[in-house]
């Protein structure tokens, strides 16, 4: 996708994106799915992948797991979604706080 190679996978519950590659559920057959673990790539490019995987991807496998209430709100999740191009539903104000959460070092 995008120059990205994407990956049908057993090896979890979920999709993924980690080093430039989108590890897809073998389940997944949502195009939205796709687009926002490309939004995950792009965040990894423009942040370095030390500070991705502590900002971004830890965060996301956490509230992955805890199977958190409007998941795709969390600002680690809605700026994928920007970048993407992905449109999911958000809680009100989401938008501000994924911006400021990504910018801040």
């Amino acid at each position: 996708y995008k120059g990205t190679p994407v990956l049908k996978q057993d090896i979890s519950d979920g999709s993924m994106s980690v080093c430039n590659t989108i590890f897809l559920s073998s389940t997944s057959k949502d195009i939205e799915t796709v687009k926002h673990e490309w939004g995950h790539t792009v965040q990894q490019s423009l942040m370095g992948t030390p500070k991705f995987m502590t900002r971004i991807a830890v965060p996301s496998r956490i509230g992955a797991g805890l199977d958190v209430d409007d998941y795709y709100s969390q600002p680690w999740e809605r700026s994928a979604d920007f970048f993407g191009g992905s449109t999911h539903k958000y809680s009100e104000n989401s938008g501000l706080w994924a911006g400021l959460y990504f910018i801040i070092p």
